[in-house]
């Protein structure tokens, strides 16, 4: 039997978690707003989307213990449902082990464009600098 999900609510401008940072939780998002970000730490972070109700964030880390390729701040108060590791292992386990394969497919190939994006957005352009 699963059980009912934790709900957590986030005060405006608080981040739910930190790029860099392994997860073993992701959130599904139940009212309000949250940004997504990348080097969100540094001098010039780039938003990379704006996700809502019904949106889920930081799942990917539950399929390969990864670090989050981004950070996340909630814009407005924001309540999220919590599925932690735990919870996840115990919903995937009546998953068709097939689907299951594909997923863990689907999101190693994820994890790759996500990777190159992040090497490609970090990338310095030196072509107009001056000696």
């Amino acid at each position: 039997m699963t059980r009912v999900l934790e709900k957590k609510v986030l005060p405006a401008n608080e981040y739910i978690f930190n790029e860099g940072i392994i997860g073993d939780t992701a959130y599904l998002i139940l009212k309000g707003r949250v940004e997504i970000r990348l080097g969100a730490t540094s001098d010039n972070p780039k938003v990379l989307a704006i996700l809502g109700e019904g949106d889920v964030i930081g799942e990917m880390s539950l399929f390969d213990k990864r670090p989050h390729m981004a950070s996340v701040m909630a814009l407005s108060e924001t309540t999220v449902a919590v599925l932690t590791q735990n919870d996840f292992q115990q919903r995937i386990k009546g998953m068709d082990t097939v689907m299951r394969g594909i997923l863990k497919i689907m999101i190693q190939r994820l994890r790759l464009v996500g990777d190159k994006e992040i090497i490609r957005t970090l990338s310095t352009d030196v072509s107009g600098w001056e000696r």
